[in-house]
């Protein structure tokens, strides 16, 4: 079990937060807006480098001060890591035991996995919602695939900005075009693996949940399988257009119930079951390669899940995910080890 030493100060609502977490399940409970979400949108950011509620990092300072930190000390068996970040209303500093670090080193001292209200886009919202959830998935298993994914970006906009321009020759598109089909294909091809991997996961915590229904991802690549092919056919259009028409950043993924597409035929309650089960399979996921399990932050638990669920969840990620919860209630349904946390005012007790 990992051993997680974290403090925050300027963050958000909370005031010069100090808190140990080392327990299976850790509930943090207290009234709406004293700072429960805050606590673990810190954590989310120091194993992640973003937070899961807002991009904007203005609104991560508080209101008051110009500048906030978060800063964490992760123990996992002998090995030890300092996590830091700075913030201003303007950039994020991050720092591995002292020094700035790459994303894959970074990313790998504190895996975490969030399931939170904004969430619910993932099942019923814009398509690249589900594009991030593997994108996600990828970083998660592997911490490098984030620099592919950013080494494409820079690509797609390079490209899209000769598409752009009348005066840009033949031969200039050419010579983007290449490496924004390698990478493209790259991406492709690790988001169709991890797709077939997290169906596994699904059948079998469908199997361990003996849930009646069954969650299934399809994954549909932009130019379908020959990426190179499709850019060739839309080098017109794309010049017409001025901008990139094929590619991972148009890549559909579809979530089944039962073979029906979820957006269009799912119920509310059916919706918070399955985006349960895809979060799930983001933990195992991870913990199948990791001797220790990661983090789970459930925000609002009570909202997202009932009673049953909840016991359900502790069972189902048994020694395989250190559980953070957040809470109006003190109880939440689970009589094993639980460590209690009351948080009011932007302070935890």
């Amino acid at each position: 079990m990992r051993l997680l030493e974290i403090s925050a100060d300027g963050f958000r609502n909370l005031q010069q937060v100090r808190l140990v977490f080392g327990s299976p399940l850790t509930l943090l409970f207290g009234d709406n807006a004293q700072g429960k979400t805050s606590v673990l949108e810190a954590i989310y950011l120091l194993g992640t480098s973003k937070s899961f509620r807002d991009h904007r990092i203005e609104h991560l300072v508080s209101i008051d001060r110009d500048a906030a930190s978060v800063a964490g000390e992760v123990r996992s068996g002998a090995v030890a890591h300092r996590l830091e970040c700075a913030l201003t209303p303007k950039e994020k500093r991050f720092r591995l035991d002292g020094r700035e670090a790459g994303p894959s080193d970074y990313l790998s001292a504190l895996p975490v996995v969030v399931l939170s209200a904004e969430d619910r886009s993932l099942v019923k919202g814009e398509p690249r919602h589900r594009r991030n959830f593997l994108d996600t998935a990828g970083v998660l298993r592997r911490p490098s695939y984030l620099k592919e994914v950013l080494e494409f970006g820079r690509c797609r906009a390079q490209r899209a900005a000769l598409l752009r321009d009348p005066q840009s020759s033949r031969k200039e598109r050419a010579a983007w075009t290449d490496p924004y089909a390698a990478l493209g294909e790259k991406i492709q091809r690790e988001r169709a693996r991890l797709t077939e991997t997290l169906n596994g996961l699904l059948d079998g915590l469908a199997r361990d949940a003996s849930a009646k229904e069954r969650v299934h991802l399809v994954y549909r690549p932009s130019g379908g399988e020959d990426l190179r092919a499709a850019l060739e056919r839309a080098s017109e259009a794309e010049r017409r257009a001025g901008t990139n028409l094929v590619g991972p950043q148009r890549d559909r993924v579809e979530i089944l119930l039962d073979g029906r597409a979820l957006e269009a035929y799912g119920s509310a309650g059916q919706a918070r079951r399955v985006l349960w089960m895809l979060k799930l399979s983001l933990v195992l996921l991870r913990s199948g390669g990791d001797p220790e399990p990661p983090l789970f932050l459930v925000d609002d638990a009570e909202a997202e899940l009932d009673q049953r669920r909840i016991e359900e969840l502790m069972r189902l990620t048994e020694r395989r995910a250190q559980v953070v919860l957040t809470a109006v209630r003190e109880w939440c349904g689970w009589n094993g080890e639980l460590d209690r946390r009351r948080v009011a005012g932007g302070r935890v007790a």
